[in-house]
């Protein structure tokens, strides 16, 4: 709400809430039984989630701590078995994003051509850890239960809640790569340079694939405890210029949805603000 709201009072308020989130969180890790408490888990996740969100709108790079918790989290000898089979971890490739996007801000990276090569190397990755994780994928159905509460009337068939949310922060990790890399192309048509069409149209074929799967996916979400976990997505795929409007006005009904059932009031915030500005251009990261 204070990275919204141009209000004092509110940015103090949300400071108080961050420490006492914070401070909960390191009890809950300290007592030997809600250190495995599902509602602890949750909130780690929650808080790193927050401060990879954070960088991006900051345009800063990952603070070299969160990576090195990551790293040990990665090497735990309960956790590590786990993730050999993949490539490189979803976290790293979301560190990647926010690490490029910060050094184009900073203007470390000028070079469209280069920062193009370096987005496609990450979607590279994103995919390479999607095509090592076919055991755990999700399947496509039709939606016959109840109009208007399933997108298009079709659904996702996931193994665990668990297992849509991790989908969906891939989804929004691809999404964010794909605007950079069309961002990148676009950038160079503006100085009249060629581009590979082809790389152009499938940026954004995916971007709005994704989109979509991530409102497909949402009552996977929206009934269960997890359902916090999909304002960043709606987020992304709301404020996305590039998305069809029936695909914006569906994430922008789920984000109010979020508020009038689990109370969170910033999803609605989120919704509206992105609403307002709809008449201008898409939030362009050369801008």
């Amino acid at each position: 709400m204070s990275n919204i709201l141009d209000a004092p009072h509110v940015v103090v308020r949300a400071r108080e809430k961050y420490c006492l989130a914070l401070k909960e969180t390191n009890k809950a890790l300290r007592h030997p039984i809600q250190v495995k408490a599902d509602s602890t888990l949750t909130a780690v996740l929650l808080l790193g989630l927050f401060e990879i969100q954070a960088c991006i709108q900051q345009g800063i790079r990952v603070p070299s701590a969160l990576t090195e918790v990551n790293s040990n989290f990665e090497r735990d000898r309960v956790v590590g078995p786990y993730n050999s089979i993949q490539p490189v971890s979803l976290a790293f490739i979301g560190f990647r994003i926010v690490d490029l996007c910060a050094d184009i801000k900073s203007h470390m990276l000028t070079d469209s051509q280069a920062i193009c090569n370096l987005a496609l190397d990450i979607r590279a990755n994103l995919k390479a850890w999607a095509d090592l994780r076919s055991e755990t994928f999700f399947e496509i159905s039709t939606a016959r239960e109840v109009a208007n509460i399933y997108f298009k009337d079709k659904k996702h068939v996931y193994s665990s809640v668990w297992g849509a949310q991790l989908w969906n922060s891939w989804r929004s990790l691809g999404i964010l790569i794909n605007q950079i890399i069309l961002d990148s192309l676009d950038h160079l048509l503006l100085h009249n340079q060629e581009i590979e069409r082809d790389v152009y149209s499938e940026a954004l074929y995916s971007l709005r694939n994704l989109s979509q799967d991530i409102c497909i996916s949402t009552p996977n979400l929206a009934s269960s405890p997890r359902a916090p976990t999909m304002i960043w997505p709606l987020y992304i795929v709301l404020q996305e210029a590039r998305n069809v409007e029936t695909v914006r006005s569906w994430a922008a009904t789920q984000l109010q949805g979020i508020k009038t059932y689990m109370g969170i009031k910033q999803a609605a915030v989120l919704a509206a603000d992105t609403w307002r500005e709809s008449l201008t251009p898409h939030f362009n990261i050369f801008a």
